[in-house]
């Protein structure tokens, strides 16, 4: 990791979510040497669920996501350029995690 280029660090979701907690689930994510464009800056964070349609954050607040089902999920985010390539930095940029969610 260079600490002087563009980061993503996933934060949330992560673990398990049960009963109100799995009703909308947060996105939640840090940024080094990065804005996104909504912030001033020429990035997005891509996100999908599942491997379904990716969806882009383009300024940086709370995002959540509703309408899980039950079971395992996973989740992907990925900084990305202008023209929706992953920044390169060591691999961190992009990032799946899986998820649980008991209804």
């Amino acid at each position: 990791v260079d600490h002087a280029k563009p980061l993503l660090t996933y934060s949330r979701p992560k673990g398990e979510y049960k009963g109100a907690d799995a009703d909308a689930i947060m996105i939640d994510f840090w940024l080094s040497n990065a804005k996104l464009k909504g912030d001033g800056g020429t990035f997005r964070v891509r996100w999908s669920v599942d491997g379904g349609e990716p969806q882009y954050i383009e300024k940086w607040e709370p995002i959540w996501v509703s309408g899980w089902t039950a079971g395992k999920h996973s989740l992907k985010l990925e900084l990305v350029d202008e023209a929706g390539n992953v920044v390169d930095n060591g691999g961190y940029n992009s990032t799946t995690r899986e998820i649980t969610v008991v209804k």
